[in-house]
């Protein structure tokens, strides 16, 4: 059995490609999705093959790592989500997370997420969400509400700018705050992927609205470390991007110093991406196996490597000013997309925290 010689951080189960929603953009556009009727099935896979690695992963490293359920859509397959932390849950350093499209959560749900210790991300898309997933799920399911650590994934688009998505969170972050004793709900911004077959009305982002709306989040930033009044929520989602540039800087001298040999995402080397037959890929969003459990680490590594095109892209990415915050983009992006428009809106949307940190005289 594959034995793991560096601490990992997430292993992403990838438990099957059914979904119960046709969103007009998906991560998973490349792999064999089927459209499920909505019902949750019985369970589609016993984790009985996998759960011996997951142990003795976790009896390997003192560091905790996350099992981090995925889809398709994760809570079809809930039964295999169950089974999967009841044999996983008196390890001390593995902890559970899942991403949702929200729609099946229940109040039995909740309650099981929340003895677990859940953290669980929502894809939600803001004003325009019912167009771009069909459900505007936080008006409707008002369970997910309940979930003790929530928050909500963004990909950011020409239907998805900042703000649309901010200001309609506002009234469900304060509702959430009364039911969790002042506590938010966190947000993650991504930038929108083109894998191919992608609408082109959603790549048509206005970069000039999508930089002007990053550079609000970074003055409410600012506000906040003056002390004086600001939005909370945009200076939180601010200090991300501002703290991720800080860390960045410090394994360089410098923005125009950029270096890296390996994806920032960490996919195939700290992340795994791990399938119920064992199986091992290089992103938990391609179909593309580097190995199997059964495998040995060194020729799982090399696959990795080989697969991996960030020494290349950094060449051309080194003299970028949002380098230290893009760290060279997606390697599942090829040189053709991000000359079409991936890396200009990577530029609009993190320039501006770039531009506070040089005003700051944090950056030389």
């Amino acid at each position: 059995m594959l034995k793991i010689r560096q601490p990992v951080s997430i292993v992403f189960l990838m438990l099957g490609h059914e979904c119960n929603l046709s969103c007009v953009y998906c991560m998973q556009a490349g792999t064999l999705r089927k459209k499920s009727k909505g019902s949750i099935p019985q369970m589609q896979g016993q984790p009985d093959k996998i759960i011996p690695f997951l142990r003795a992963l976790a009896e390997d490293q003192k560091e905790t790592f996350t099992v981090q359920f995925y889809g398709g859509e994760p809570l079809l397959y809930f039964a295999t989500i169950r089974s999967v932390v009841e044999a996983l849950e008196d390890l001390p350093n593995v902890a559970f997370s899942t991403i949702s499209n929200g729609t099946l959560i229940s109040p039995a749900i909740v309650d099981f997420l929340n003895e677990k210790n859940f953290h669980v991300a929502i894809s939600w898309d803001g004003l325009n969400v019912e167009e771009t997933r069909g459900v505007d799920v936080l008006r409707v399911n008002p369970d997910i509400l309940d979930i003790k650590s929530l928050g909500i994934s963004v990909v950011l688009s020409a239907r998805a700018y900042p703000l649309d998505v901010l200001k309609p969170l506002e009234v469900h972050d304060r509702e959430y705050a009364l039911r969790h004793d002042g506590r938010n709900i966190g947000v993650n911004f991504d930038t929108i992927f083109d894998f191919g077959g992608l609408p082109r009305e959603l790549l048509e982002v206005d970069l000039h609205r999508l930089s002007g709306e990053m550079c609000m989040l970074a003055a409410e930033y600012g506000k906040s470390l003056a002390g004086v009044e600001h939005n909370a929520q945009m200076a939180r989602l601010a200090a991300k991007y501002v703290n991720q540039i800080r860390n960045t800087l410090g394994f360089c001298e410098g923005i125009q110093e950029y270096r890296r040999g390996s994806c920032a995402c960490g996919n195939g080397y700290k992340i795994l991406n791990l399938d119920l037959d064992g199986n091992l890929y290089r992103c938990h969003n391609t179909g593309e196996k580097v190995g199997t459990i059964d495998n040995s680490y060194g020729k799982i590594l090399d696959t990795v490597i080989a697969l991996d095109p960030t020494r290349d892209n950094c060449k051309v990415c080194k003299d970028c000013p949002v380098v230290t915050i893009c760290e060279c983009g997606c390697p599942l992006i090829g040189q053709a997309a991000r000359q079409a428009g991936y890396c200009d809106i990577k530029r609009a949307a993190y320039l501006p925290f770039v531009e506070w940190l040089l005003r700051a005289g944090e950056v030389a």
